[in-house]
């Protein structure tokens, strides 16, 4: 099924309809969603937060319907990471929005591997987000844009800036000499 198509039935008044498309949109999304998520450093709160994405989604169809499924749904669960490491942080308690530390993938530099992690771990949540989402999860600007509700002009230099902070911070943490 098309995206439109889905869409429309996602507004449909038959409720077995809307739940039918949401179902698909579920299957379609839900497993690059728990990637991210995971990319992201949820940890053990990874399902936890994708089940509250595709919550608040199917939530918010009635009084905010999507223009683009994918785009939508990343920023819902953007927004929830930047929310529950909010949250965490009152608490006390840490939660980075970090990757995991991975074994390397075939072809990839460990070292390198290292100091991106540890230059991720520098930056402000929602760079780190911006970057994951980016360059971890492959999202085209215009989805990123949709999902920030700005343009793509915007995002390209929020994007720029996040690179030039990722870039000083891995020279930091690498113990250059700035």
């Amino acid at each position: 099924m098309d995206e439109t198509s889905l869409l429309a039935d996602l507004a449909s008044p038959d409720a077995s309809q809307r739940r039918a498309a949401f179902r698909l949109v579920f299957q379609s999304h839900g497993p690059e969603l728990r990637g991210f998520l995971q990319r992201a450093g949820a940890g053990p709160e990874t399902d936890d937060l994708l089940q509250e994405t595709f919550l608040r989604a199917y939530r918010a169809l009635a009084s905010r319907p999507p223009t683009t499924l994918r785009a939508w749904l990343f920023g819902i669960a953007r927004n929830l990471l930047i929310d529950h490491a909010r949250r965490r942080e009152r608490q006390g308690k840490v939660f980075r929005l970090l990757p995991p530390q991975e074994a390397p993938v075939e072809g990839q530099d460990p070292e390198r591997a290292a100091r991106v992690r540890a230059g991720l771990a520098g930056l402000g949540s929602e760079e780190r987000l911006l970057l994951l989402q980016r360059y971890g999860a492959a999202t085209p600007l215009r989805e990123l844009a949709a999902a920030s509700d700005c343009t793509e002009r915007t995002v390209r230099n929020r994007l720029q800036r996040a690179l030039e902070h990722l870039t000083t911070s891995m020279l930091r943490s690498s113990g250059a000499n700035l």
